[in-house]
């Protein structure tokens, strides 16, 4: 029986975790604050916002931005902005963003696909 409840409350978890752009939009970025709309477990959007320092470091060893938890994003880059993507899923188009940046690496500026690392859960992001 304990199972169950643990492998239903399992099942329950993971399917409410989705790459944000399924179930988010009006997407925006202030400084390096991603903020959107996203649907909870009952479907009902709310407003969500993620601080991409707790996300997002800038990697001297590799000249790239990674995602790395409590990465302090702004000590390496500068102005940030969303490039909009798309995908189509089942005769539907979802949109979904990249971060570019300007860092302080020779090859600047700088993406990352925040769709790798961003995922929606009960209406929250999440890194």
């Amino acid at each position: 029986m304990k199972f169950a409840i643990l492998l239903s409350a399992f099942v329950s978890i993971a399917a409410a975790a989705e790459p944000y752009y399924v179930t988010c939009q009006d997407e925006s970025l202030e400084g390096f604050v991603f903020k959107a709309r996203c649907k909870n477990r009952n479907g009902d959007l709310v407003d969500t916002s993620l601080d991409l320092n707790k996300c997002l470091t800038f990697s001297d060893d590799t000249d790239e931005v990674v995602h790395y938890r409590d990465g302090n994003i702004s000590q390496a880059c500068t102005d940030c902005w969303l490039s909009a993507q798309y995908e189509s899923m089942d005769a539907e188009v979802k949109y979904y963003y990249d971060l570019t940046c300007n860092c302080r690496g020779p090859n600047s500026p700088y993406w990352n696909k925040m769709d790798t690392f961003i995922e929606n859960i009960d209406g929250q992001m999440l890194c």
